[in-house]
């Protein structure tokens, strides 16, 4: 089996997150692509979005996309969300599947200050995406990194976050399919 863990706070989840997703489906044919919302990221303010509402958002929009499961394994968790505790529960769980943690490469930049950095290289392959602002991986991680041919979008959660304090439109920079599951679940009156 091949995995591949696509961990970020998705506030909100936006058309870069679906673009990279489905440029690493392309590339490494996955048999999932599991998608693990964060709740307490150790590099992150607390989300616009409450994590629980995320996960639900992601899991509605993933009964439509083959091959894409949403995890609730850092949604209940109090203590920060590091990727080698999230590696380790799923390397427990199918120890000889291969894996990939999908990374922009702006988070390629710092990298080295991950905890247990090697060992996540050591337990898992890199895929990284291009971002703006992308930097490059420590060259022991990069020797374990595949590289996504995406066009980096230019598109943040912070920029979407402000449009949505502001009553401002989303078009362009979430799905329909999100936009439609964000006013259904009235989150969008909820947080202007």
């Amino acid at each position: 089996m091949r995995y591949v863990l696509f961990g970020g706070m998705f506030d909100p989840p936006h058309m870069g997150h679906m673009s990279i997703a489905r440029e690493a489906a392309r590339l490494l044919n996955p048999d999932k692509i599991i998608w693990i919302p964060s709740a307490n990221p150790p590099h992150r303010k607390k989300a616009l979005i409450p994590a629980r509402e995320r996960f639900l958002i992601l899991s509605e929009w993933a009964k439509n996309q083959p091959n894409n499961e949403i995890s609730s394994f850092e949604i209940g968790r109090s203590a920060p969300g590091y990727t080698i505790d999230t590696l380790s529960y799923y390397k427990d769980m199918d120890p000889d599947a291969e894996y990939f943690i999908l990374i922009g490469s702006d988070q390629a930049a710092c990298f080295s200050q991950w905890k247990n950095w090697r060992t996540i290289v050591e337990k898992a392959n890199l895929c990284v995406a291009g971002r703006p602002g992308g930097g490059e991986l420590p060259p022991e991680a990069a020797a374990r990194a595949v590289y996504l041919d995406n066009p980096p979008l230019d598109i943040s959660s912070t920029e979407i976050r402000e449009k949505i304090l502001a009553g401002q439109d989303l078009k362009g920079l979430v799905e329909p399919e999100i936009y439609s599951i964000l006013l259904d679940r009235k989150i969008l009156r909820g947080l202007r």
